[in-house]
């Protein structure tokens, strides 16, 4: 994603986060629940680049 400025995260829950990227890397903090079942899962990330373009797609594997 080296020519990414920004990041959109979809967790599972549907809110979805956008974030910049700086010096290559970005960040983002998700709530943890005390249940290992209620965490947050990441089903989806978007990286784009300046001009709005998709430079990155990682998409969770559908679970049997």
């Amino acid at each position: 994603y080296g020519d990414a400025t920004t990041v959109r995260v979809t967790p599972a829950n549907g809110r979805t986060k956008t974030l910049p990227v700086v010096e290559h890397l970005f960040l983002c903090a998700l709530h943890q629940s005390i249940h290992w079942r209620q965490r947050p899962k990441i089903i989806s990330v978007t990286a784009r680049n300046a001009h709005g373009r998709i430079v990155g797609y990682w998409r969770r594997p559908a679970t049997r």
